[in-house]
């Protein structure tokens, strides 16, 4: 969550590997679980779209007041910007009011759909495959096509929810002394590798990523222990309240920043996200 503050200001080239994201995804996969009867619908609402409803609106108020201190009045195109949520959504499109939201929107379709396709299909390895075709599809098409409330841009992601999932099943705390290197092997060899196929590319970065979020896992699981990671533990009980606010945080103090200290840096950024 932190690197994501940051991503989200001026930030070193090194930040833009795109793993933010997928990473995401994966962890979400790995804190799942499946949900029985009908509840699956009420409880996946409210945990999701009462968050989103609230973050939504409150950004809103806050672009409205925030162009009319800059302006000293509000355009037609901000005040009318509430109506984003209702429009088809095309590759990486987002909100005016909250980009960060579409995230909220692609992880509820994707955990309805992990509830059914987990109940319908038990072998672990079909269940990847499954995964899998769902984002190569997604990547070369379907998020390519106008679709509401980001449900073409989640099909992209699915593949990482699911390989979350999975890990999750393999006991993969026990099996580190395999699954590390196994992971960084894969990661070099997929990063380094330069596949003369074009359309391997898609599936290359997909297994690609896919090591390089279980590396951070493996990472994180030994950091847990550490007393130097307790103060950030609240960061990931209050995730969903990171990505709501967050945004507002850094466009207030950007304005400070900039006009207290100068042109924004790398190192203005990284101030940025510590304050945040």
């Amino acid at each position: 969550m932190i690197i994501i503050v940051w991503y989200h200001t001026n930030h070193p080239v090194l930040l833009d590997y795109p793993f933010f994201n997928t990473t995401l995804f994966f962890v979400s996969g790995l804190l799942f679980h499946p949900v029985e009867g009908r509840s699956l619908w009420t409880q996946k609402v409210k945990r999701f779209l009462s968050p989103f409803v609230f973050f939504y609106i409150v950004y809103y108020i806050f672009l409205l007041l925030i162009n009319f201190i800059k302006y000293h009045s509000i355009s037609p195109d901000i005040a009318w910007s509430i109506l984003d949520v209702f429009k088809w959504n095309v590759d990486n499109d987002g909100y005016t009011c909250n980009y960060p939201l579409w995230f909220i929107w692609a992880l509820l379709w994707i955990q309805i759909a992990a509830n059914y396709l987990v109940k319908w299909v038990k072998n672990d390895w079909a269940l990847f495959f499954i995964g899998f075709v769902v984002s190569l599809i997604g990547y070369r098409y379907i998020k390519h096509i106008p679709t509401p409330f980001m449900l073409g841009r989640s099909t992209s992601f699915f593949v990482y929810f699911i390989s979350g999932y999975f890990i999750k099943k393999i006991d993969y705390i026990k099996r580190w002394k395999i699954g590390l290197p196994l992971a960084v092997l894969s990661f070099v060899v997929l990063h380094v590798w330069d596949s003369p196929i074009r359309s391997m590319e898609i599936s290359k970065m997909i297994f690609e990523l896919i090591a390089f979020a279980v590396i951070l896992l493996y990472i994180s699981v030994g950091l847990q222990q550490s007393k130097w990671m307790k103060p950030f533990i609240f960061l990931g009980v209050n995730s969903m309240v990171i990505f709501g606010v967050h945004d507002m945080y850094l466009t207030v103090i950007r304005m400070i920043t900039q006009n207290t200290l100068g042109e924004m840096n790398v190192w203005l950024g990284f101030l940025n996200m510590v304050i945040v």
